[in-house]
C-alpha cells in the first residue's frame, strides 16, 4: 500500500503597531528600532528572530510573515529626543485566526520625551524682579569616576529670568552658575544647584519641579564731599582711588581709580563685591587742601 503525504504550510500573518509620544498619542514617532523574539514552548524562553525593525515616518511598525504564537519586541533604539528604559519590551500574541492580541488591547508602543528642567532666576530680596543673563554650565554625575562631568555650557536665562534644558536622561546633575546677571553677585559658595532626574516604578520619567534660584545685588556706597566748616557746601571734583583687601596676600590692591565727586559733591560707587575696602582721596577740590587723613575704610556685606 502506498502512503501519500499531503503537506500544509502554516498561515503567515501581519502585525502592525503604532509608535506614539507618551503624552500626546497624536504625535507619531519614526526611527524607533526593535528586535523581534518568538516564544519557544519547549525551552519556555524567547528565541531571537530578527533585528533592525524600524518604525516609519508615520510611526508604523509593520511585521510580516509571522506564524501564530507569542512574540516579544525589544526596543533597542528610541526615536531622537525620547527615553528608552532598560530592557523595554512589548509582548503580543497572534492566535490561529490571525488576530493580534496584547495586554490592554492597544496596538500602540509609547516613548516618553527625555526630561527637561526649568529654572527661574530672581532677585534675592524682591522675587518679582526676574534676572536675565545669568549663565550656567551643566554637569552629570559619572558613577564610574565618582565625579561630575561637563555636559553643556552657555545656558543663559532669558528676559523672563528663565532657562530650560532638554534631553536629560535619568541621573544626578549639577548646574553651576558661571556668570551672574549685571549688577548682581556671583557667590562661589552658593553657585551650584544639585538635582536628580528620576523614574517611577513603571520606568517613567518623573517631571522635575521648576528650580528657583536667586542672586543678591552687588553692594554700593554713597560718598558726599563737604566743606569742613560748612556742611551745607558740597564739593565737586574730589578724586579718589578705591582699594580692595586681598585676603590671600594680606594687603589692599587698587580696585578703581576713576572716582570723582559730581556737581552735588556726591560719589556713587556701585557693583561692589563683599569684602573690605579703603577709599583714598588723591586730589582735593579746587581751592581745598587734602585732609590730614585722606583714607576711609568700609566693609561690604550682602
Amino acid at each position: 500500500m502506498e502512503t501519500i503525504y499531503i503537506r500544509n504550510e502554516l498561515t503567515k500573518y501581519i502585525a502592525e503597531f503604532i509608535k506614539s509620544d507618551y503624552e500626546n498619542e497624536h504625535i507619531k514617532l519614526g526611527g524607533a528600532i526593535f528586535s523581534l523574539y518568538k516564544y519557544n514552548d519547549k525551552t519556555h524562553d524567547y528565541t531571537f528572530i530578527e533585528a533592525g525593525l524600524e518604525s516609519d515616518s508615520h510611526g508604523t511598525l509593520k511585521l510580516e510573515n509571522l506564524f501564530f504564537g507569542k512574540y516579544r519586541l525589544l526596543e533597542t533604539d528610541a526615536p531622537a529626543g525620547y527615553y528608552l528604559p532598560n530592557n523595554y519590551t512589548f509582548d503580543f500574541e497572534i492566535d490561529k485566526d490571525g488576530e493580534v492580541k496584547v495586554e490592554g488591547g492597544e496596538l500602540k508602543i509609547y516613548n516618553q520625551l527625555l526630561a527637561t528642567i526649568y529654572l527661574v532666576k530672581r532677585d534675592f530680596e524682591d522675587s518679582e524682579i526676574l534676572l536675565h543673563s545669568a549663565k550656567f554650565t551643566l554637569y552629570k554625575y559619572d558613577s564610574e569616576t565618582s565625579s561630575y562631568k561637563e555636559i553643556s555650557a552657555g545656558h543663559i536665562t532669558d528676559s523672563n529670568g528663565e532657562l530650560s534644558i532638554s534631553g536629560l536622561y535619568p541621573g544626578d546633575y549639577k548646574l553651576t552658575e558661571t556668570a551672574a546677571p549685571s549688577g548682581y553677585y556671583l557667590d562661589s559658595s552658593d553657585s551650584e544647584i544639585i538635582f536628580s532626574i528620576e523614574i517611577d516604578s513603571d520606568k517613567r520619567i518623573i517631571p522635575h519641579p521648576t528650580i528657583e534660584a536667586t542672586n543678591k545685588k552687588l553692594g554700593k556706597i554713597h560718598v558726599y564731599k563737604i566743606d569742613s566748616a560748612d556742611a551745607e557746601i558740597f564739593l565737586e571734583g574730589a578724586k579718589f582711588t578705591l582699594y580692595k583687601y586681598n585676603d590671600e596676600e594680606s594687603r589692599y590692591d587698587v580696585y578703581r581709580t576713576d572716582l570723582v565727586t559730581d556737581a552735588d559733591g556726591c560719589l556713587n560707587i556701585e557693583n561692589l563685591e563683599p569684602g573690605d575696602y579703603k577709599l583714598c582721596e588723591t586730589h582735593s577740590p579746587l581751592g581745598y587742601l587734602l585732609p590730614e587723613n585722606p583714607e576711609t575704610t568700609f566693609t561690604i556685606t550682602l
